[in-house]
């Protein structure tokens, strides 16, 4: 069953010609919009001459680690800890939505090996999820503040030589975060 993503905040290239674009996916119970009001306050309003910016939003669901409560996340989960099973049904929910955001830009004349894509916390396990499961030969893939599940699908399809090419990946992660201690 698929879920419907929520609004899709667009920032356009300056220039006629798009030749790449970088989907950022926001953490949980935030939303695209929310996610891009963060990336102006750290750095101010911003375009690109040939890149297109999308912050989409997740679909508005119910979230076990707030007792059920409705909230906008890529997928739920049992736990906010590395520790606990991946909640794959939830995970398979959003695949269809995230393959046709890129299906569109691909119609729209943006090659597979030039779409970023990459998020905050939440969002950065979906990128992940999205680089190196569900549509592999991106350009490449970051993630922010994020953790995978220890057990996580993830790891499975990488020991999968057959998923296609290496997507580049970057990491960054803050000293001070207490749910998931530097290594």
């Amino acid at each position: 069953m698929s879920a419907t993503l929520g609004p899709l905040k667009i920032i356009k290239q300056k220039n006629a010609i798009n030749t790449g674009t970088v989907i950022f996916f926001h953490g949980s119970g935030d939303t695209g919009s929310g996610i891009l009001d963060w990336v102006k306050f750290l750095i101010g309003d911003f375009t690109s001459p040939h890149l297109k910016f999308l912050f989409p939003t997740a679909p508005l669901r119910p979230y076990t680690p707030l007792n059920g409560e409705m909230s906008h996340v890529w997928f739920d989960r049992y736990d906010i800890t590395p520790t606990v099973p991946e909640h794959e049904e939830t995970l398979a929910s959003i695949d269809d939505e995230i393959k046709n955001l890129i299906a569109g830009e691909l119609a729209n004349g943006t090659p597979l090996n030039k779409i970023v894509v990459g998020g905050f916390s939440m969002g950065g396990a979906l990128a992940l999820h999205t680089a190196y499961r569900s549509v592999p030969g991106l350009a490449g893939v970051f993630a922010l503040s994020s953790f995978l599940n220890d057990d996580s699908i993830v790891y499975k399809a990488l020991q999968d030589p057959s998923e296609g090419p290496d997507t580049p990946f970057i990491m960054f992660h803050g000293d001070h975060d207490t749910l998931v201690p530097s290594a």
